[in-house]
């Protein structure tokens, strides 16, 4: 019997519900991990081999350089030049986009003006009664003698 790593609870791979897990060795380089759905009945079985991991060393030493020491270099005209065609072109979008904001804008004022418009013209066509009935002419249904 292969020992057991660890157990717990985790979700079932097919249909989602609360199933049982472990992990446990499966030989001296591996790890099997297998989830038991009691619901389903689905056994997920998934291993892993454990590698011995490659050791990486870096070939370059890195060497220390005093602030005191280090070497400011000016610019040189191919960076300035880049810097210069990064900043012609965010200028370029920024007035673009400007630009489409102001056209937009004049468009929805245009826009908004027309149904002012409109509406001003249909509350002056609506004609207004000259007088307003009575309260006891209502209830009554018309003009009330006397």
């Amino acid at each position: 019997m292969n020992p057991v790593v660890e157990r717990g609870v985790a979700r079932c791979p097919s249909c989602v519900a609360i199933a049982d897990y472990c992990f446990t060795e499966d030989g001296p380089d591996s790890v099997r991990y297998e989830v038991r759905c009691r619901k389903c009945g689905e056994v997920y079985r998934e291993t892993s081999v454990l590698g011995a991991t490659a050791l990486t060393v870096d070939t370059m030493h890195y060497v220390y350089i005093p602030a005191s020491e280090v070497i400011r270099v000016a610019p040189t005209d191919r960076v300035l030049a880049e810097a210069k065609r990064w900043c012609s072109a965010a200028a370029i979008t920024t007035a673009s986009a400007a630009a489409g904001a102001r056209v937009a804008a004049a468009t929805a004022i245009t826009a908004v003006a027309a149904t002012k418009s409109a509406l001003a013209a249909r509350a002056r066509a609506v004609e207004l009664p000259t007088s307003w009935p009575k309260p006891r002419e209502l209830e009554a249904g018309g003009a009330v003698a006397g």
